[in-house]
């Protein structure tokens, strides 16, 4: 067996020490090599959630990537931390934060990596439990190289991080809703509560738009008076709809106001009930679907469209008179 000496010691240390004024590193100095997180982290995650934690050792001085020496291959780890703290010492960061009674270790995955080049990604780690019994209700992430040379490379932390339950995510609002959402999605709409609109058709979010441009005091009713007190929050919420890929918002320019997401949206579905190679015997219904969809709309537009389909309705008209006199 090789017993270590002073001087091996000495040697071993200074491999990882980096240089500075040629005088022995004390331990209190201020470590020069850090370790950072390369992107943040989600504020909000759910447990079993798979992340990926990218870190790089930089020079403390410069901020620049340690891709070179002895320290640039370290192999570092992760581990969950109290989130209470605001000042961190190397003591808070000596051992992780302990699982509930009876529970597993707070992470799973790929927990330890070797640097290469000064960075080095971790894989597939997850948080096994929710972080609801802390004081603060949440975690903070630590890496840290391990301990064979940790008085040389300060430890990063992350951001604090809520941990939800999985189960929880089912039931879960959306920011921003999606179009096909069902509306229980929406603030202040209970999962039960939806129930009351799907009986007069409204069943997503994009049905309640088009409610809402048609109709806003009709749809105001059908929600009832339990629901004034909230009518803007919802509808301010609702706007955040992408629909057709973009935010759904109402915009003013020079040239006057401009046709939104959602109505755009209405115009293509309304016209895809009326075809024009529909015969017009009975058929006028659709023609009548399509105008009464048009409400709402920007009053410019509305007005050519409408032309452009009377337009239409006439050359039906026509033509069938025609065929009818042959």
């Amino acid at each position: 067996m090789v017993h270590q000496t002073g001087l091996w010691n000495d040697f071993h240390s200074s491999l990882f020490e980096p240089r500075s004024s040629g005088k022995r590193r004390k331990k209190d100095e201020v470590r020069n090599w850090q370790l950072q997180l390369k992107k943040g982290l989600p504020s909000s995650v759910y447990t079993e959630q798979k992340l990926t934690i990218d870190v790089k050792l930089v020079d403390a001085n410069t901020g620049d990537i340690v891709k070179l020496g002895p320290q640039s291959s370290v192999k570092v780890e992760v581990m969950v931390v109290d989130s209470d703290h605001e000042n961190w010492t190397h003591e808070d960061l000596k051992k992780p934060l302990d699982p509930r009674k009876g529970k597993a270790p707070l992470l799973s995955g790929d927990l330890q990596v070797n640097l290469n080049g000064g960075t080095g990604v971790l894989h597939n780690v997850c948080f096994t439990d929710n972080s609801s019994w802390t004081r603060s209700g949440k975690f903070r992430l630590a890496v840290r190289v391990l301990p064979e040379h940790h008085e040389y490379i300060s430890e990063a932390i992350s951001e604090p991080i809520t941990v939800k339950a999985k189960r929880g995510q089912a039931y879960e609002k959306h920011y921003p809703p999606q179009p096909e959402d069902e509306l229980w999605r929406f603030e202040k709409i209970g999962k039960d509560g939806s129930f009351r609109l799907k009986n007069f058709g409204i069943s997503t979010v994009r049905e309640f738009l088009q409610q809402h441009d048609m109709d806003p005091k009709r749809l105001r009713e059908i929600l009832g008076m339990k629901m004034d007190k909230n009518w803007e929050g919802l509808i301010a919420h609702a706007k955040t709809c992408p629909l057709n890929g973009n935010r759904n918002e109402n915009n003013e320019s020079d040239s006057g106001r401009q046709l939104t997401d959602h109505n755009a949206d209405r115009v293509h579905r309304a016209d895809d009930k009326f075809s024009p190679k529909q015969e017009v015997t009975g058929k006028f219904s659709s023609f009548r679907y399509l105008l009464c969809n048009l409400r709402g709309i920007a009053r410019d537009l509305r007005i050519s469209v409408k032309f452009i389909l009377y337009c239409q309705l006439i050359s039906h008209l026509f033509l069938w008179g025609t065929n009818e006199l042959s």
